[in-house]
């Protein structure tokens, strides 16, 4: 019985050890169309009728992740910058509709459904990362230094530049007509059924699948374009 009775004591202990490391707080947000992330921190999109964010912290202080709305645009980032060993923050965003996304320094996007609209402008970073499924008509994307953006789903037009060692990996990315840069080591896989335009210079690389009906290729300073 002793035993038993220290068994659940320890137990006892460990969840409100437990409970003092891992906090959660969810926030009211005014209306926001595009979102910033930066520092060491994941973020999950979520559609839904009322914007808000729900914030996971372990090892952290929930205040110490910043989330606020500017000018249409939701920030969310660590006041302290990095995390320490054992320190993790999440946030669960939901969203009514989403114009733009941009990870830098290190933080993850990703979305539970699909992203739906006529344009989406996406940006990775810095060692930034966003993975997404998307039915739009028109894409942007811009990912250097680091930064990687890994798309699956639809779109009828993407202009794709990877510059500076970033990645953009779209060939699960239906597509119809296709503009795309590389350089300065940046990577591109991009799908094309109507049109390719691809353009890489100075250590640039794309790779590319379909059959466009009509093809633009052009490499100069080590560039290359491969289909696959």
């Amino acid at each position: 019985m002793k035993t038993i009775s220290k068994v659940l004591l320890a137990g006892i202990l460990m969840l409100f050890a437990l409970s003092g490391r891992a906090q959660q707080d969810e926030r009211k947000l005014d209306y926001f169309d595009a979102i910033s992330a930066t520092g060491d921190i994941e973020v999950t999109l979520i559609a839904g009728e009322e914007p808000k964010a729900v914030i996971f912290a372990e090892g952290i202080d929930v205040d110490d992740v910043s989330v606020f709305v500017k000018g249409k645009t939701l920030k969310l980032q660590l006041i302290d910058g990095l995390f320490k060993s054992g320190e993790k923050a999440r946030v669960e965003v939901t969203y009514q509709q989403i114009r733009a996304i941009k990870a830098t320094a290190g933080a993850k996007v990703y979305t539970e459904a699909p992203l739906t609209g006529d344009m989406l402008d996406l940006r990775a970073a810095s060692g930034g990362y966003v993975e997404l499924k998307v039915a739009i008509n028109t894409l942007n994307a811009y990912a250097s230094e680091g930064g990687i953006i890994d798309l699956e789903g639809s779109t009828e037009t993407q202009d794709v530049t990877a510059a500076t060692g970033g990645r953009y990996q779209g060939l699960d990315l239906e597509c119809a007509r296709t503009f795309v840069k590389a350089n300065t080591g940046g990577e591109a896989e991009v799908v094309a059924t109507l049109k390719l335009d691809a353009n890489a210079n100075t250590g640039g690389t794309i790779h590319y699948k379909g059959e466009p009906e009509e093809k633009y290729t052009r490499t100069v300073i080590a560039g290359d374009i491969h289909k696959l």
